[in-house]
């Protein structure tokens, strides 16, 4: 009797720990999941970046998953957001930075930004103009460049990036008027960028959508903006075009094949923006994302279903 009850009052225990611990591990084996991910969306953010030739601000904020306007006001970089090779940006961006930026105070410390470099700027990486400019005040001799010199303004404000190739491209692309209609559901001026279903939408790993398209498929601009970036792409992608939509929202479009519009052009909702010119796999893969304050959101709201 004592030693069955013994017995029983110990499975009896060793029930009631099991019923209290399988749950607790159950609970903590999935904590560490979420924690590590957000980790890893921090750790992947280095503190400072180093501007290279070629670079762009909406470039290096769309890498880092920021807003533009918070990565320039963290930076002391006013509009038309001028970079220059060798600048040192701050990534250590406060979201809403833009908001405590006082527009009316000139600043007083720029930060870790080198930017009085006499490098060119960053988003003009084909333009490699001397330093000795003569177009100084008629009545003095001209100067030779020297220590002493003052450096070389950037080049006019306006449109950040190469323009002279834009209108050419721009005549060719809108040639083409197969854009697929905008869909129901759509938001005004918006239309989907591709005439086929995606294999892969928002979320579970993806921050856009992911289309599989066919030779001789063409990726036309959803809305409406200007090209603030075309370049080398991200995430397995060659090429990369980010069209500034409002100061809201910013398109990507990541492409295999290079791209017809050129940094600083103007394009229109159902402008071709590149062709699928080869018949491989690779070329044959797109990738389309929106951002809304430097955040990815989902395009389906916005393009339709």
């Amino acid at each position: 009797m004592s030693v069955g009850w013994r017995g029983g009052v110990a499975l009896t225990v060793a029930a009631a720990v099991a019923a209290l611990v399988l749950p607790a591990c159950t609970q903590h084996s999935r904590a560490p999941v979420a924690d590590r991910s957000a980790a890893t969306e921090v750790s992947a953010r280095p503190n400072t970046y180093m501007v290279i030739r070629g670079d762009s601000l909406y470039a290096i904020a769309w890498r880092y998953q920021l807003d533009y306007r918070d990565l320039a006001a963290a930076n002391n970089i006013r509009d038309p957001y001028i970079i220059y090779p060798g600048d040192v940006l701050n990534l250590r961006v406060i979201e809403g930075a833009r908001f405590r930026a006082s527009p009316s105070a000139p600043a007083q410390s720029p930060p870790t930004t080198a930017r009085r470099s006499k490098a060119p700027p960053a988003q003009t990486a084909d333009r490699t103009k001397p330093t000795t400019t003569t177009r100084r005040q008629p009545g003095k001799p001209p100067q030779v460049a020297g220590p002493t010199s003052k450096p070389a303004k950037p080049p006019p404000r306006g449109k950040p990036a190469a323009t002279p190739a834009t209108r050419v491209t721009a005549a060719a692309s809108r040639s083409a008027n197969a854009a697929p209609p905008a869909r129901a559901g759509a938001t005004r001026g918006w239309r989907h960028p591709v005439g086929v279903r995606p294999t892969q939408g928002f979320g579970r790993g993806s921050l856009g959508q992911d289309y599989v398209l066919t030779p001789g498929a063409r990726v036309y601009s959803a809305s409406g903006g200007v090209v603030m970036y075309a370049g080398p792409g991200l995430g397995g992608f060659r090429h990369l075009v980010i069209v500034k939509v409002s100061n809201q929202y910013l398109a990507a479009y990541g492409l295999n094949v290079a791209p017809v519009v050129r940094e600083g052009e103007a394009v229109e909702a159902g402008q071709v923006l590149a062709a699928i010119d080869g018949d491989g796999a690779l070329s044959r893969r797109f990738h389309f994302e929106v951002r809304r304050d430097g955040k990815p959101v989902d395009p389906k709201p916005l393009i339709g279903s």
